[in-house]
């Protein structure tokens, strides 16, 4: 029972109640890409298109929570050498140029991610502050993660359309 007083029920509260509202959000926006039919142009069953896209959606709440807790040395390991060449420069100005165009154009989509990673980030860290390994807290995170975002895609398939269509 003293783990149940250590665990992080404020910061698993804000996990699970973010990415519901992000899976609300998704779930409008998958509904009306499933009804159509069409996916990348392509035309395919709907029942097709919503196992891609829902698959993809999972795929990438797993990518991002296993990029957040990758060590930082890791990650800077590939990038040290990156800069010492002046087209590998150029490069990285372009991208990043192109980045903060797209990031300016699509505002609040870019602060819907930032709001995403800072739950998930509060979540982690309190976990680990409560004596938990760095893997046990992947796989919890990941896990809550996932409760909240189809929580959210549930919650729009029960409600949603009665409240779409009032």
């Amino acid at each position: 029972m003293n783990w149940l007083k250590k665990f992080p029920w404020i910061s698993l509260i804000i996990l699970i109640a973010t990415f519901g509202v992000s899976g609300w959000h998704y779930a409008d926006w998958s509904h009306e890409i499933i009804l159509k039919g069409q996916l990348w142009s392509w035309d395919m069953e709907p029942a097709i298109t919503a196992i891609v896209i829902h698959g993809l959606a999972v795929f990438v709440i797993i990518a991002i929570a296993n990029v957040l807790n990758t060590p930082i040395e890791s990650l800077t390991v590939g990038l040290g050498g990156w800069l010492k060449s002046e087209a590998k420069a150029v490069m990285s100005i372009f991208f990043g140029a192109l980045a903060f165009t797209l990031i300016v154009q699509r505002l609040h989509y870019f602060v819907r991610v930032l709001i995403l990673l800072a739950a998930f980030l509060l979540f982690k860290l309190d976990f680990q502050a409560a004596g938990n390994t760095r893997r046990l807290s992947q796989i919890t995170v990941i896990l809550f993660s996932l409760v909240g975002f189809a929580s959210g895609v549930v919650l729009f398939y029960f409600w949603g359309h009665y409240l779409s269509n009032k």
